[in-house]
């Protein structure tokens, strides 16, 4: 049976109850704080999904996932029983810690993930970014020149899934020039800023923000629409922006409404 005790920062007539454990986690002493790891270490460690994945089997939650829902529990154990415990200071730099203990699971789990990792066979390493054909497309076709900043923006600035692109706004770009130190001296850049990208999403290992307003540059060093440089290609699309327009592509219907008004 489960002992209940007083909720140290609830308050109500009658008080409310609480299940023993929650506050005992909540403390920050040396036996706490001891044995509060080793509780998140063997639940962490046993979690599963309740329905495997149905394509891989794999009942194991990504660590993206694992690492969310693991925050979201600290959270709500300082919300609303006033943890005084931190992941950073508790849970992490030593051994047999929370955190030590997570990175062994994941790399263990890591070739049971499939579309994750070693497994992704169509990942791009930055030292492959020269196979990718961007010439390929034709930029006379609207939406071929739409394909190609895609295939470029994935490739050069690491956007993934589908909220980078959608969501990416004419303020978000700019061009300008390098700087004369700079090994591109001389040359135009397109750049972007302003996303958060999945490096910079909260995690238990990233407890914060990262700075988002740093640019991330490619130079324009071809402006031949039949080129394949990616600088060039997203420039040129800048260019074919509407007026008061908001979202970086546009349908190419609502350019042919907007012109015959």
């Amino acid at each position: 049976m489960v002992e209940l005790v007083d909720n140290p920062i609830k308050v109500g007539n009658p008080t409310p109850k609480v299940a023993w454990v929650f506050v005992l986690l909540a403390q920050r002493t040396n036996n706490t704080k001891v044995l509060c790891n080793k509780i998140l270490c063997k639940w962490q460690s046993q979690l599963k999904m309740k329905k495997p994945n149905p394509e891989t089997k794999c009942t194991w939650y990504q660590p993206a996932v694992q690492n969310m829902r693991l925050r979201g529990f600290l959270s709500r154990l300082k919300t609303r029983y006033g943890r005084q415990m931190s992941y950073a200071d508790d849970f992490r730099g030593y051994e047999g810690s929370l955190s030590a203990v997570l990175k062994q699971l994941y790399r263990e789990r890591e070739q049971e993930w499939d579309g994750y990792a070693v497994k992704r066979k169509n990942c791009i390493k930055a030292e492959d970014r020269h196979k990718v054909r961007l010439d390929k497309f034709d930029e006379s076709d609207h939406n071929q020149h739409i394909e190609k900043c895609v295939v470029g923006s994935g490739t050069y600035f690491g956007f993934r899934g589908a909220k980078e692109y959608a969501m990416l706004k004419i303020e978000d770009v700019s061009i300008g020039t390098y700087s004369k130190d700079s090994d591109f001296k001389g040359y135009s850049y397109f750049a972007v800023a302003h996303l958060v990208d999945k490096t910079h999403a909260l995690s238990a290992e990233n407890g914060y923000r990262q700075d988002i307003t740093t640019l991330m540059k490619v130079p324009i060093l071809n402006d031949d629409p039949t080129s394949g440089d990616c600088g060039g290609t997203m420039k040129r699309m800048l260019e074919k922006s509407l007026p008061n327009q908001k979202r970086f592509y546009h349908n190419t219907k609502k350019k042919v409404l907007y012109l015959n008004k």
